[in-house]
């Protein structure tokens, strides 16, 4: 036999009850089971000869002889079992015989005729002493023996294991005690003989379960849980195992650290990093999410949905995260006639929109049908796409079909719904195109100060922890992982993108979280005159603005990071900012300098 777990079982139906023997090198078992309970029991051989019988105390045989190990016939099926070890004092040879139907495992190898066989409680033969069942048992043939078993009493491996035992054994301590001693005589250095008794001996202590946990010894495999307080039912008796379970109408609390169990309506709600007790709430610029009952039951959304295209990153109108298989022209939104691609990644353009500079890193574009575009132009072009909600199910592309149903964002040009990202991504590439972004980093030094600098982003006390409650930022430690890793320009630029993704999708739920650009070495540096702000505005910001009313006020959604005029200057035709009195006069005839003019005969 080899030490490599084996396991040879027949099993048959018969008046409810069934019958297995189960081989595990080195060890036998054979147990007839009751439906209400498995393992009633339990007959098997360990170690170098222990036995424990169906019925009565465990005892141990030392002998190389074959040796019956259970005889029955019951309603026309006749069945012999027979063992045999070795010198070592291990299973040499298992061999069970059914209507002579012979399965035979031997020096490692199985020969098993797949028959099934039946057992009924009276059955097998009654119990009698050791002694008479080994004199009854042994098949003695010229050249094997068989010894008393003595008893290894200073063995230390026994006195300290069952040390520990002495509690869940009680009464059948000392008994064990021998028969360890008996089992370890002549073979204290084999593990293959004393482990099979140490494990025999730990299964008769029932699990102690952490927590408010109570052991259960045929149970789900999967608990009720606050995540899912009604798994799966199981589908047969052979789903059940051992485990540890709640008290009746309790759910274990997997939302929060500990073994505790709770009822359904006091279950905690988790959103990004934070755990939310009953009765509480978080609230954002766009909406207000209320626990009830372990769930959170959210008021509408008001904020307009956006699709974000972020270097390779994707995200859906309805929130499904992917990354595009390659540097190829794509369609990332086509919405009635209305199409906008993505051109290499680094461009989206359309008609009849309107185009002005939020700040000196974003420009704006509104088309007149009602889709909002922003596009961050520095340090590398990004495009964010926002619909109102009255448009859902209206779109197709890389954005998904807007419908609030993420399952189904993978639709092709085809109409298919794909289960991976890159079927779908190529099925909207505008032309021919090959996955060529590879999806693993090969840079040790990159990888090095990716794993360093991006966990700026998981960190709860850093600069962006107080925004783990209101966006989760797993899928961006992991864009920022990426990007950073397979940087071809500079990580430190490559880094702060990434980063800066993070703060935007922060600042887009009304979660600022403050200067982070200072403290993670990503300031932004202003040409002329101009300073950085995190909520920089244009309108009414310009010279071209004080001749009237400032149509970009109308169509600015959002503040923008990025350089710009402070408060009481604006910013003119040359990029610079000017006090009013610095502005030239813009006027339906073109602009004039500043100072006093004539204009139609009239002095100004």
């Amino acid at each position: 036999m080899t030490t490599k777990q084996t396991i040879l079982s027949f099993t048959v139906a018969l008046f409810s009850l069934s019958i297995c023997l189960s081989i595990r090198a080195p060890e036998v078992y054979f147990y007839e089971m009751a439906p209400e309970r498995f393992n009633q029991r339990e007959c098997k051989t360990y170690g170098s000869g222990v036995v424990q019988p169906f019925n009565g105390s465990a005892y141990h045989v030392r002998t190389s002889c074959s040796v019956t190990l259970l005889h029955f016939t019951h309603l026309g099926v006749d069945c012999d079992i027979t063992i045999q070890r070795g010198l070592s004092g291990l299973l040499t040879r298992v061999e069970a015989v059914v209507n002579k139907i012979r399965t035979v495992v031997l020096d490692g190898t199985i020969a098993v005729e797949n028959h099934r066989f039946g057992l009924s409680p009276s059955s097998h033969r009654a119990l009698a002493n050791p002694p008479q069942l080994i004199s009854e048992a042994v098949l003695e043939d010229d050249t094997c023996v068989v010894e008393d078993s003595l008893e290894d009493i200073n063995n230390m491996v026994c006195g300290e294991f069952m040390s520990h035992a002495v509690y869940c054994l009680a009464s059948e301590a000392m008994a064990y005690f021998y028969l360890c001693g008996k089992n370890a005589y002549g073979h204290a250095g084999s593990s293959h003989v004393t482990c099979p008794f140490f494990w025999d001996i730990a299964l008769r202590s029932e699990p102690q379960c952490p927590g408010q946990l109570t052991y259960e010894e045929l149970g789900n495999a999967f608990i009720p849980t606050c995540s899912n307080p009604t798994p799966t039912p199981r589908a047969s008796d052979q789903d059940m195992t051992s485990t540890c379970v709640c008290p009746q109408g309790q759910v274990l609390n997997d939302r929060a650290s500990g073994h505790s169990c709770v009822s359904v309506e006091e279950c905690p709600c988790v959103y990004g990093s934070s755990s939310y007790p009953p009765g509480s709430y978080r609230r954002t610029k766009c909406q207000t999410c209320y626990r009830v009952n372990g769930k959170w039951q959210c008021s509408e959304d008001i904020c307009p949905k956006t699709c974000s295209i972020e270097s390779k990153f994707v995200t859906s109108f309805d929130g499904k995260h992917f990354r595009l298989p390659g540097k190829c022209t794509y369609v990332a939104a086509k919405w009635y006639d209305l199409i906008c691609k993505i051109i290499q990644m680094s461009g989206c353009f359309s008609a009849l929109v309107t185009v002005f500079w939020q700040s000196s890193m974003y420009v704006q574009v509104q088309v007149l049908s009602g889709l909002s575009i922003q596009v961050q132009m520095s340090p590398e072009i990004q495009v964010y796409l926002s619909l109102a909600e009255q448009h859902s199910g209206t779109t197709e592309g890389l954005c998904g079909n807007f419908n609030g149903d993420s399952s189904d964002d993978f639709t092709t040009s085809s109409g298919i719904v794909e289960n991976s990202a890159e079927p779908f991504a190529l099925s909207w590439s505008v032309e021919s195109c090959v996955h060529d972004i590879p999806d693993i980093c090969t840079n040790v030094d990159n990888k090095i100060f990716a794993d360093e600098h991006c966990n700026q982003l998981r960190d709860p006390n850093g600069i962006f922890g107080s925004c783990h409650s209101y966006v989760p930022y797993d899928q961006y430690y992991q864009a920022c992982i990426s990007k950073t890793c397979q940087c071809h320009s500079e990580l430190q630029s490559c880094l702060c993108v990434a980063l800066g993704n993070y703060a935007k999708a922060c600042a887009s739920v009304g979660a600022f979280v403050g200067d982070w650009r200072t403290v993670t070495n990503c300031t932004v540096t202003c040409m002329t005159n101009q300073v950085f702000d995190y909520t920089t505005r244009v309108c009414n910001r310009t010279c071209r603005s004080l001749a009237g009313r400032d149509p970009t006020c109308d169509l600015e959604a959002e503040p923008a990071e990025g350089c710009g005029c402070r408060e009481g200057t604006y910013l003119n035709d040359h990029s610079s900012c000017s006090p009013r009195s610095h502005c030239p006069c813009h006027h339906i005839g073109g602009a004039t300098p500043p100072g006093p003019v004539v204009i139609d005969g009239r002095a100004w």
